[in-house]
């Protein structure tokens, strides 16, 4: 996978099917991934999503298990 290459994922959480797509920035770049992604939440703009310090951030979303499950799928994106 390129570093700016679009992501999209579907995943289950919560019960509930969501769709995911996530556009990495260049920079700032955390142990060999981007660290900021502009995202879509089942089709809704939710801005940016960042990691800092191994931990996920977005002012859109308030479930902190679903914040952290989308950081564990994008980070696997790059680790294969």
């Amino acid at each position: 996978m390129s570093i700016l290459e679009e992501i999209n994922l579907t995943f289950y959480h919560g019960g509930e099917l969501h769709s995911l797509s996530a556009t990495p920035y260049l920079l700032p770049v955390e142990n060999g991934m981007p660290a900021c992604f502009n995202a879509k939440l089942n089709g809704k703009n939710i801005g940016d999503i960042n990691c800092s310090m191994n931990q996920w951030l977005n002012d859109e979303i308030t479930d902190a298990a679903l914040l952290s499950r989308i950081g564990c799928l994008l980070s696997s994106c790059y680790r294969s």
